[in-house]
């Protein structure tokens, strides 16, 4: 997990009561009203806070097709040219690296030279 470190006077500020985003106060304005569940949040109660954002770093392919390829190899072999060295025969496998409602993502690898392509099928 990699966590970047804290901001004191985060442009982003969370209602304490409901976790909304609050909207800046108006010019002049010392305050905000939350649009979920109409609290008014005085500006002053967040001038000390620090606003922590955590987030995963994104799955890695190789180390996932490697984890394919340790275990017993199930992975089928068809008929498919590698742009590379023009064999005419690969092992592929699938991943779902984009939103459920996309196709996935077919990884080729070239029986001859080894050579790695995707396609997004």
């Amino acid at each position: 997990v990699w966590t970047m470190p804290a901001v004191k006077g985060s442009a982003v500020i969370f209602c304490p009561d409901c976790g909304r985003i609050l909207d800046p106060p108006a010019p002049g304005a010392e305050s905000s009203k939350c649009q979920g569940c109409s609290r008014t949040c005085p500006w002053s109660l967040f001038l000390d806070k620090a606003t922590v954002t955590k987030s995963r770093p994104k799955f890695n392919v190789a180390a996932m097709l490697q984890e394919v390829d340790s275990e017993q190899d199930g992975r089928a072999l068809v008929e498919e040219q590698c742009p590379k060295c023009s064999h005419s025969q690969a092992k592929y496998s699938t991943l779902q690296m984009r939103s459920a409602d996309e196709g996935q993502t077919i990884f080729y690898e070239c029986q001859s030279c080894m050579h790695v392509w995707s396609v997004n099928a």
